[in-house]
């Protein structure tokens, strides 16, 4: 029988801005220390929407959620600053101060992006990389600015897969919105 546990809420000051986030599980195994799995919301989100997955992992691994900048409790920054680079700064910061070695990376949507540009940046942490609902590959410009390590392996060798349902496959309801908007566009399906 799993027993469900409330998360501990926690902020932390980095960059100018007071950053919100949450964790789910212990922070040690009996055998030696838990698996750690950070999620990352999307832009019309916040960090509480990963609730149903975090309380299913948690008996097996510490889950970390983080309201992204300008999202649920974490603080809008004084000047409109909401690049990839930005997310990805905010996510270097708490990972140092969570003291995380090696993780999993989830990200929804712009996180899915956010998690991306991270693991370009630092494949050695990133254990794990699941992207949701976001295509699994980003352009030049959404790179973080800063030069990636000569012995990192470039953006597009990370192991990333993709899948496209052929529309005969897609779900009835997905498939007669296909139609639809392949009848009423000119773009090609």
């Amino acid at each position: 029988m799993t027993t469900v546990v409330e998360p501990e809420d926690g902020t932390i000051e980095e960059r100018g801005l007071s950053l919100h986030y949450v964790v789910w599980g212990p922070s040690r195994a009996p055998g030696g220390p838990t698996p750690v799995v950070v999620l990352l919301h999307g832009l019309s989100a916040m960090c509480r929407i990963w609730d149903p997955l975090a309380r299913a992992l948690q008996e097996r691994y510490r889950v970390i959620a983080l309201d992204q900048r300008g999202h649920g409790d974490t603080s809008w920054p004084q000047e409109p600053n909401y690049t990839t680079d930005d997310y990805v700064g905010d996510l270097e910061a708490l990972v140092e101060r969570w003291e995380l070695e090696r993780f999993a990376l989830v990200g929804l949507s712009m996180g899915g992006m956010n998690a991306i540009a991270y693991a370009a940046r630092h494949p050695d942490r990133v254990t794990h990389l699941s992207v949701v609902d976001i295509r699994p590959a980003i352009t030049r410009e959404k790179l973080p600015t800063r030069q990636l390590d000569k012995s990192s392996p470039r953006p597009a060798t990370l192991p990333l897969m993709t899948t496209k349902t052929p529309i005969a496959h897609a779900p009835p309801r997905i498939r007669s919105r296909r139609r639809h908007r392949c009848a009423t566009t000119s773009s090609t399906c």
